[in-house]
This record gives structure tokens, sequence and C-alpha cells, in this order.
């Protein structure tokens, strides 16, 4: 009997762990950034602002960037670097355990003086 009790609370405890592992209420966001050209454009801040956090990384030399471990919500994703246009993206959604994937497009700022970019996100 004791033993049939261990098993059945081992079972138990096997049946309910993942869901405790999943309780995590956190996303990512993740993309490539890319000149008017097709160029990756490294060393670009980016930055997501929400409601209850906020994360900044850089983009490495291809371009790429990862902001991992975002609680679950909507998100405004600023892209940034001196000589570039600044890439504003509203509603970016970020879902528990998934990656809302973000590719962006910086315009090259000649003159200095150009005005950022803005838009409601379309994430996959």
């Amino acid at each position: 009997m004791a033993r049939t009790l261990r098993v059945l609370a081992l079972l138990a405890g096997l049946t309910f762990a993942p869901a405790a592992f999943a309780q995590n209420p956190v996303g990512h966001i993740a993309g490539v950034i890319n000149d008017e050209k097709g160029a990756a454009v490294a060393g670009v801040f980016v930055t997501a602002h929400g409601s209850d956090q906020s994360q900044r990384m850089q983009t490495d030399a291809d371009g790429q960037y990862r902001l991992h471990d975002l609680v679950a919500g909507r998100y405004v994703l600023t892209a940034a670097l001196d000589g570039y246009t600044t890439v504003v993206r509203s509603g970016v959604m970020v879902k528990v355990g998934k990656t809302a994937t973000l590719p962006l497009v910086m315009k090259v700022d000649v003159a200095g003086t150009a005005p950022s970019a803005t838009s409601t996100a379309a994430a996959h």
C-alpha cells in the first residue's frame, strides 16, 4: 500500500511538473535590421518599452537582435543609430512562450534632421 502511494505521488509530480515550468509569463522580440539596400546594420540600439518593463540591447554584426524574457503584453520598439532615421513600432505584442519576429529597415539620415518613422507593428 505504501509503495502504491509513493508511485502515485511520483506520477502526480511528473504530471504537474510541466505546468509549473510553463507559468513563466514571458516571451521575446527578435529580428534583423537592414538598411534600404538590404545590408545588415550593426550597433543599432533596440529598446522595447512596455507597461511593466523596458529592455535595451544592440544589434550584432549581422544586424540581429533578440530581447529576452519580456513580460507578456504590448510594447513599443525603438531602433536608433546615429546617421539613420529612428524607427518606432508600436503595438508589438509579446505572448507567453512565443517570439515576436519583427524585421526592421532603417533609412540613412543624410541631412541629420529626418523625423522618426513610426508605424503599428505586424509581428509574427
